[in-house]
């Protein structure tokens, strides 16, 4: 179930697009680009509980 304040948080958006594809030095990610991508999946329903 999501949070509802996430959901209703419009800086949830600009927080992934802050984040999204940043690089760390030779790496593809970063931890704030790997936060984005977690943080998208669940706004999208995509993230799975563990």
């Amino acid at each position: 179930m999501r949070s509802r304040e996430l959901q209703e948080a419009d800086g949830s958006e600009i927080v992934i697009a802050m984040f999204r594809g940043l690089r760390c030095a030779e790496r593809l990610t970063s931890c704030p680009d790997q936060m984005a991508q977690v943080l998208e999946q669940y706004l999208t329903g995509a993230a799975q509980p563990q």
